[in-house]
């Protein structure tokens, strides 16, 4: 039973997120769009941590220094 409330309680929050965006840009795909691509890029974060976990610290760890120090000077 926990588990359905959990459901339940994840539903009216997206539910009410929808409707405050909704209310924002006020229309109905937008606020869609929104979400999903949160979504996707939790998804992809996770998956970047899984990768440089698999890969081992050691291979990938010089590269995002060198990446920061591209960008940003």
């Amino acid at each position: 039973m926990p588990a359905a409330k959990l459901v339940g309680c994840w539903s009216w929050a997206l539910v009410i997120v929808h409707m405050v965006f909704a209310s924002q840009f006020e229309g109905l795909i937008h606020p869609f769009a929104m979400m999903l691509t949160v979504l996707l890029a939790g998804i992809g974060a996770v998956g970047f941590l899984w990768l440089l976990k698999s890969l081992g610290d050691m291979q990938v760890i010089p590269i995002i220094p060198a990446m920061n120090i591209n960008l940003f000077s």
